[in-house]
């Protein structure tokens, strides 16, 4: 579990020019990110709140929504308890939460890990 927060740690510190091969960044004013897979063209987004991550296909059909906060927002977590940034990578998402990183299953929205302080 830990080789997977490195993994995502290393990730973050990637330049824009190296992430972009694996995302390409899409523009929506009622959301606070959004962030598409450029092979599949499904795409995660994050609502205004920061709180709810919702990987939607191609056409916009909900593939599954996430409440980052309520999974985790009770629990002791260092930092806003809001979702500051998110990556995809190959079959998963980081979501930059609270000061920590959250893995979610690309596929099925499933918590997998995560790296909180």
């Amino acid at each position: 579990m830990k080789s997977i927060a490195i993994l995502f740690c290393l990730v973050f510190a990637l330049s824009k020019a190296a992430a972009q091969d694996v995302i390409a960044p899409t523009n929506h004013i009622e959301f606070f990110k959004v962030i598409t897979d450029a092979q599949t063209g499904e795409y995660a987004v994050v609502n205004s709140a920061k709180t709810v991550v919702t990987m939607k296909d191609k056409n916009g059909n909900v593939i599954w929504t996430a409440d980052i906060v309520k999974e985790y927002g009770a629990g002791p977590v260092q930092g806003e308890k809001k979702i500051h940034s998110m990556e995809l990578i190959n079959n998963l998402l980081a979501v930059d939460f609270a000061g920590g990183l959250v893995i979610l299953d690309k596929k099925t929205g499933k918590i997998t890990g995560d790296f909180m302080n």
